[in-house]
């Protein structure tokens, strides 16, 4: 009977071990976990040890590889080298013309809902953002995108260049910001009234 327990605890190890995902930081810690969702730049998952549990999210720049519980091993390259070296980065300016309410206040600006910069009165910023599917946001104040922030949803291509403008409905009571997409000429007229933004904090 002494002998089964530890026997019992080893099985057990065994069964756990193998029947999970494990997710490698570069820090070299593990998160024991299941695998629900990659996208361009994050990973989702539970952790294993609550699966009834929230769903998790974190970044594939902090990620060096996933190993699945079915043995394979998926190497997680940097979210800023593209899958093909035939495909290269879309690129993307953010201008902000003027503001009304709170004009001196910089915007926050968001990426797939990931706060990139605070963008000041009278700038403008660029980005390179892979191709694919992006969500873009603006809002007065706060690192966490809310939920009712419009969002302006584009199909980025490789190579091409996109021009959004962050501004603020006009009216007096109503202080919604958004982002709106500008064709190339609108764009550069806009662009030649405006300063790189440098600080974007």
């Amino acid at each position: 009977m002494k002998y089964l327990i530890p026997f019992m605890a080893i099985i057990q190890f065994y069964n756990t071990s193998y029947s999970q995902d494990s997710i490698y930081l570069k820090n070299g810690s593990v998160l024991p976990s299941k695998v629900f969702e990659l996208t361009t730049t994050e990973i989702k998952y539970k952790r294993f040890e609550n699966l009834e549990g929230p769903i998790y999210t974190i970044l594939k720049k902090d990620v060096s590889s996933i190993k699945y519980k079915n043995g394979t091993q998926e190497v997680i390259t940097d979210v800023n080298v593209m899958a093909s070296s035939s495909e290269n980065p879309a690129t993307v300016f953010f201008l902000r013309k003027s503001g009304y309410a709170g004009s001196m206040a910089g915007y926050e600006i968001f990426i797939d809902e990931k706060s990139i910069c605070k963008l000041n009165n009278s700038k403008y910023i660029v980005r390179e953002i892979p191709p694919g599917m992006h969500n873009f946001s603006v809002q007065f104040y706060g690192k966490t995108s809310k939920k009712k922030a419009e969002k302006l949803e584009i199909t980025a291509a490789s190579g091409e260049t996109y021009y959004i403008q962050v501004t603020q409905n006009s009216k007096v009571y109503a202080s919604d910001t958004y982002c709106k997409l500008l064709d190339e000429g609108e764009a550069k007229l806009l662009l030649a009234k405006l300063n790189k933004d440098d600080d974007c904090n």
